[in-house]
């Protein structure tokens, strides 16, 4: 898994490729936590070069997100392909996160916020 992160004015954004596994997971989970102590508390996830995705990635993402809102932030992610996105609806983990299909609704969503 490859991980890169960027930033859009106040949001923090990780571009992640590959598979969010069991492997990959804790290494995201300590780029989420570090980011989010260090006073990034908007978090946006680019899913769109997710490969496959476990119950340790969504943990991970689940992490991030409770983490985010207790520093009164956010984790919301764009870009689920297909089999991500029926992962989250079997889990209803899409009642859970806010989830946009491009970059530019998960911007715009921070906005009106």
């Amino acid at each position: 898994m490859d991980i890169a992160t960027r930033e859009n004015e106040a949001i923090l954004i990780f571009d992640i490729k590959g598979e969010l596994d069991a492997k990959a997971a804790p290494e995201l989970k300590d780029r989420i936590m570090e980011k989010i102590n260090q006073g990034f508390h908007r978090v946006l996830v680019n899913l769109s070069d997710i490969t496959y995705l476990d119950s340790a990635g969504l943990g991970v993402l689940v992490s991030g997100l409770k983490i985010a809102t207790r520093q009164n932030g956010d984790l919301r992610m764009w870009g689920l392909q297909e089999e991500v996105k029926n992962i989250f609806q079997l889990t209803r983990l899409n009642k859970v996160f806010q989830i946009f299909d491009t970059e530019e609704q998960a911007l715009a969503s921070y906005a009106t916020a």
